[in-house]
């Protein structure tokens, strides 16, 4: 039986205005969630890793990373803008047979902020919602979920 290692990032916010109206901050926002260009180089002795590459693990597929702007509240006069990235490994062996060689990972994932990625992330996001006029941001771009998700089975 396979074990599988998956970790989940979703940042979102919401715009006065429609997508439409807003299709210039969505292009801005975009632009930070650009997806990664080649491997992850993320890791536990990669510290200076950059955002997004460093967001993944190494060994680690992404198998989700996109951003959505959706037509949202009452009268649909709202942006939401989501980003969802989705990063898997599976392995063969149970989750106990694989505890020790992922038991790195797992420090990885709860140690986030003294990474490079991390930071640059950050840096990004203020600066995206700086941009952003105050009279347009109901709510910050900003971090909604970091999860982490283990178990047996897989494909």
């Amino acid at each position: 039986m396979p074990s599988r290692a998956s970790y989940l990032l979703i940042i979102a916010g919401r715009l006065k205005g429609n997508p439409r109206t807003n299709s210039g901050i969505i292009r801005q926002i975009q632009a930070v969630f650009a997806p990664p260009k080649g491997p992850g180089t993320g890791g536990p002795a990669a510290r200076g890793a950059r955002w997004p590459q460093g967001f993944v693990l190494r060994g680690y597929n992404v198998c989700v990373w996109s951003t959505d702007a959706d037509a949202y509240g009452p009268n649909k006069n709202e942006t939401l803008f989501t980003f969802r990235a989705e990063i898997h490994h599976s392995r063969l062996g149970t989750l106990y047979d694989n505890r020790i060689a992922m038991l790195p990972e797992v420090r990885w994932f709860y140690n986030y902020r003294r990474y490079r990625w991390h930071r640059e992330l950050i840096d990004k996001l203020r600066l995206v919602n700086g941009k952003i006029a105050s009279g347009k941001l109901i709510e910050p771009i900003w971090f909604c979920a970091y999860q982490w998700y283990c178990g047996n089975g897989g494909p």
